[in-house]
């Protein structure tokens, strides 16, 4: 069975066509709603991180020199991350309450959490920034205590809501359609992205052995980055034109069927299958030299 090839040429196609609907093409792009707002900077954001992503290989998709994966597996992590915040906050078909619920929690754990930071650097105390940010604090809170969502939840849960503990609250797309991956293969994935960009030994084998002899070895890793770059920026990039309409006349039919073909179709079983197959071919090999 042949070993998948890595996707990453068409890293540079894809950030070319995406950088079609972002404010670093289009200036004064106005949004009109709460919604196309947080949609935008998301957008942006992502854009960026695909645009990183695409330095590290060359348009042919060819890996020069040493490459520090880790960057790869960092950058598909924050998107994959972008794209659930994504998916949660703008979710289609969700009542005026419960995005009204979730916009609360998200920012009201933002105002707590540049409270907290600053205070560790010792700053920001009495000054107006403060002052600003405790009002919008309380004006929060106070939206909150009146949302139906919120006041269904039960006290403990509130409590902790309130507190700014966190972002997002509960699964990014309760629907459970269309999204990018099996919750399965995202967790084992999102798994392995994790411990590639920490010091824990599996992030430093990884760097270190590019052979076939471990399932997560250097190439995996690099193929699999790729993967959930590709799969979730294109993702992300279908629900935002599908979102900003007139934003998205800008983009060719050709361009559109691009996105959604990349959205939809990923390699990942390839690569689950071409690892399954290694496995039996060792384990069938091992067996023919013990009956030696």
């Amino acid at each position: 069975m042949n070993k998948p090839t890595h996707r990453a040429s068409e890293l540079a196609e894809l950030f070319s066509v995406a950088k079609k609907l972002s404010f670093y093409e289009r200036e004064l792009v106005s949004v009109t709603t709460l919604k196309t707002f947080y949609a935008r900077d998301m957008y942006n954001k992502s854009i960026l991180h695909l645009g990183t992503a695409a330095k590290l290989v060359s348009k042919e998709g060819h890996v020069e020199g040493l490459v520090d994966v880790g960057i790869l597996a960092a950058t598909a992590r924050i998107i994959i991350e972008l794209y659930k915040a994504f998916r949660y906050l703008l979710e289609k078909g969700i009542s005026t309450s419960e995005f009204e619920f979730r916009l609360s929690v998200y920012n009201l754990h933002h105002k707590y959490e540049i409270r907290r930071i600053l205070a560790k650097f010792n700053l920001g105390k009495d000054t107006d920034d403060e002052v600003f940010l405790k009002f919008a604090e309380q004006n929060t809170i106070a939206v909150l205590k009146q949302n139906q969502v919120f006041r269904a939840l039960n006290k403990k849960l509130q409590k902790d809501l309130l507190k700014g503990k966190r972002p997002l609250f509960g699964r990014y797309d309760s629907s459970n359609r269309n999204i990018p991956l099996p919750k399965n293969i995202e967790e084992g994935l999102y798994k392995l992205l994790s411990n590639s960009i920490h010091p824990s030994y599996l992030g430093l084998i990884n760097y270190i052995y590019p052979t076939d002899k471990s399932h997560l070895d250097f190439w995996s890793l690099l193929f699999l980055s790729v993967e959930a770059i590709i799969i979730y920026s294109a993702s992300i990039i279908k629900e935002y034109s599908r979102l900003r309409n007139r934003l998205s006349t800008c983009l060719s039919k050709e361009e559109k069927r691009y996105i959604k073909h990349l959205a939809s179709k990923n390699k990942i079983d390839d690569w689950i299958q071409y690892r399954k197959w290694y496995e039996k071919s060792r384990q069938f090999l091992s067996i023919q030299r013990s009956d030696m």
